[in-house]
């Protein structure tokens, strides 16, 4: 047993390989063969693998919810993370603790035997040796990058989930939707049953699952979610509905992907129909309310497909007083794309640089919101680009924080407004 803390840990994990990603499963599925038990998974445990461009985090978070809600127990694993490493790993709807993460770290050290791994496989194991300490009814397993050679996909699932496929991470996946839905349907497993969270889905999706026998429901196609009345399957084909209550403010579509897949996996459908009202979500940053005169709302959207969806939403929800923009982002973001699709919804955009060495500079922040025409405010940091927001929105206002994780998370450490 080692005496080093969880901080220490993931300082060290960072070290052990030269690059962020690299891309395969040879290495980690070696180290998980010598960390998970033989007889795994045990029996009665079922694992959910969601994949997708956007809307992973919320269905997951949903999943998990309906799953609580009917008794079962349940981890879920998710990256990355806004604040704590911890949030990345929950079980029974909370972060895990410090010691028993260390304690996770400390058995996959011990059965890795030299292996280089990147800081998410070693996380991911780490995750994978939680819930099997904890005997869970249920894995939900949300994929990091992609999904064919991502380190979740060492783990055969029994339901497969992509949300949304859309342009992003062109470097590993591909410069296509085509391209970058094969990747993501590497998750499926010969004839289980695969879950799409999106009416427009590459046909490279479609065709994989019929080579894999994979039963295919798709959303607006086989089940839907209207004001407060979901319609979907059964595990065999029969019809249902559901009629919901106190949904959360997240896309319809991920709320009735959730519901589908907690139906596939075998909750009953009366633990959340008959108006009982939706379980709360253990979701940061997604469309999160963090503060009122001003409205704080915290939005992870850093792709054009996020944009502008945040872009309906905010149409959809007006407020009486101005909607101020505080923004960031990573240079290796479509960051005019981003832009372009929130073009007109804001006031002022006030704009800081991250720190963090793929942060896009400000003088190259400033140039993207210009070339839209929107006015712009610079500011040395995330508190100042916050506090001049909130002068600006006023006690009618709104104020949407957005751009990255790490946007998000350099808010939050601000010490301005607390959750």
């Amino acid at each position: 047993m080692s005496d080093k803390s969880l901080d220490q840990w993931l300082d060290d994990v960072t070290k052990l390989h030269d690059q962020v990603i690299e891309m395969g499963l040879d290495r980690v599925a070696d180290v998980a063969s010598r960390l998970l038990p033989k007889h795994f998974p045990q029996a009665g445990c079922k694992i959910v693998t969601v994949a997708g461009t956007n809307g992973k985090g919320s269905t997951v978070a949903a999943l998990e919810g309906l799953a609580l809600q009917a008794g079962w127990k349940v981890g879920a694993y998710t990256s990355p993370h806004i604040r704590l490493f911890n949030e990345r790993v929950r079980i029974q709807g909370e972060d895990l603790d410090d010691d028993s993460i260390v304690r996770a770290f400390e058995k996959a050290e011990s059965v890795r035997e030299g292996v280089a791994l990147t800081y998410f496989e070693f996380t991911t194991l780490v995750a994978f040796a939680a819930f099997v300490e904890a005997g869970l009814d249920l894995w939900i397993l949300e994929v990091g990058l992609g999904g064919r050679l991502d380190a979740v996909n060492i783990v055969d699932p029994d339901l497969a989930v992509i949300t949304t496929i859309d342009v992003d991470h062109q470097e590993w996946l591909g410069d296509n939707r085509e391209m970058i839905g094969r990747e993501k349907a590497g998750i499926f497993r010969p004839g289980i049953p695969v879950l799409l969270g999106d009416a427009d889905m590459p046909v490279s999706v479609f065709d994989y699952a019929d080579k894999q026998s994979c039963e295919v429901l798709q959303w607006q196609r086989d089940y839907s979610l209207e004001h407060d009345v979901w319609k979907g399957a059964s595990p065999e084909g029969k019809p249902l509905e559901a009629v919901l209550a106190a949904l959360p403010d997240i896309p319809a579509a991920n709320i009735a992907t959730a519901i589908q897949s907690a139906v596939m996996i075998g909750i009953p459908l009366d633990v959340f129909a008959g108006g009982k009202p939706f379980p709360l979500l253990n979701l940061m940053g997604r469309f999160q309310k963090a503060g009122s005169h001003p409205e704080i709302v915290l939005d992870v959207a850093h792709n054009p497909h996020a944009a502008r969806y945040l872009a309906g939403w905010l149409k959809e929800h007006p407020v009486e007083g101005p909607t101020v923009a505080v923004f960031s982002a990573l240079k290796d973001k479509d960051i005019d794309g981003v832009v372009s699709a929130l073009s007109g919804s804001f006031k002022r955009w006030h704009i800081f640089e991250l720190e963090d060495v793929r942060a896009c500079q400000l003088d190259s922040l400033e140039e993207f919101c210009r070339s839209q025409r929107a006015n712009v405010s610079r500011h040395d940091g995330a508190a100042d680009a916050l506090s001049s927001a909130r002068l600006e929105a006023g006690e009618l206002g709104r104020v949407v924080v957005f751009g990255s994780f790490f946007t998000v998370a350099a808010i939050l450490e601000t010490g301005i407004i607390s959750l």
